[in-house]
């Protein structure tokens, strides 16, 4: 299992071969990493929530998500 590597900013960024040299993830988890975020954002904002419900919406998807990747795992290594 690989560790994640955050973006460490566009001035590290490569669009060459198949992986950024900057954080080392291949171009294709940037891309779809870079839609999921934009998605979230999108439906947060339509739904018109405050600044501080944004904050809570974002922490409730990310631990929602989270848990079902847990159980995701779990699952595969009870097979």
């Amino acid at each position: 299992m690989k560790a994640f590597s955050p973006c460490r900013g566009r001035e590290h960024c490569t669009e060459d071969g198949s992986h950024c040299r900057g954080c080392g993830r291949s171009h294709t988890e940037i891309e779809l990493t870079r839609e999921l975020i934009g998605e979230l954002a999108e439906i947060c904002s339509a739904f018109g929530y405050g600044a501080n419900e944004d904050e809570a919406f974002m922490r409730y998807v990310a631990e929602k998500a989270l848990k079902k990747k847990r159980s995701m795992d779990s699952g595969a290594a009870s097979l």
